[in-house]
């Protein structure tokens, strides 16, 4: 085989794992993109906090009570208290008003939640109790896929329209979540919890 031959078999190699690696990136892209979903966004009856998560949750939740997205933001009450004994809750009604947003615009959803489900299920007895017909409901990037879902199943047979947004500023990106194992633990978790509503979806209805 002469060196033209050789050059010509390197170059082609060389573009073949180039086309791997991009078929590669394209499908990490394509597993964190479809795991995000941001609804547009329009006024609604009240802004809905889901618990857990970090300060990128909260931030989006004032930012959409400051642009007057909504008179409400409706907090999911776990029954969880910090290391100084204050009820989770709590210390997050105190970083809202902290953050700009009335103290009289702030309610929680009745105790306890520990999982989307339940947080889906007290947030639709809330609004059907005080007649709000659509909220905002603000999460983690990588959790709004799921949260949508079972929001959607959890208001059906009503007319509660609910809209999922993903909070800004957060680590987590289509683009990024695998340059960390952070990005790939986060994923993975999340698709196992996915399959498992699924698969679940109608015993848990």
């Amino acid at each position: 085989m002469n060196g033209r031959k050789i050059i010509t078999w390197l170059l082609a190699g060389l573009a073949g794992l180039i086309l791997l690696a991009c078929l590669g990136a394209a499908g990490l892209f394509a597993a964190g993109e479809f795991l995000v979903h941001a609804d547009s966004l329009e006024r609604a009856g009240a802004v809905v906090l889901l618990s857990g998560g970090g300060k990128e949750r909260m931030d989006e939740a004032a930012r959409l009570m400051g642009e007057r997205y909504a008179e409400l933001l409706l907090l999911t009450e776990t029954g969880n208290q910090m290391d100084g004994g204050m009820p989770e809750s709590q210390y997050m009604r105190l970083e809202a008003i902290q953050k700009g947003v009335s103290p009289a615009q702030i309610q929680f959803t009745e105790p306890s939640v520990q999982s989307t489900r339940d947080e889906a299920i007290k947030v639709r007895a809330y609004m059907q109790l005080h007649q709000i017909s659509d909220c905002i409901v603000v999460t983690d990037p990588y959790h709004t896929r799921r949260t949508r879902l079972i929001f959607q199943d959890s208001m059906r047979g009503t007319e509660i329209k609910v809209r999922v947004i993903p909070s800004t500023g957060h680590w987590y990106h289509a683009a990024s979540w695998f340059l960390s194992l952070r990005g790939w633990q986060t994923t993975a978790s999340e698709y196992i919890k996915l399959a498992y509503y699924l698969g679940t979806r109608g015993v848990t209805q």
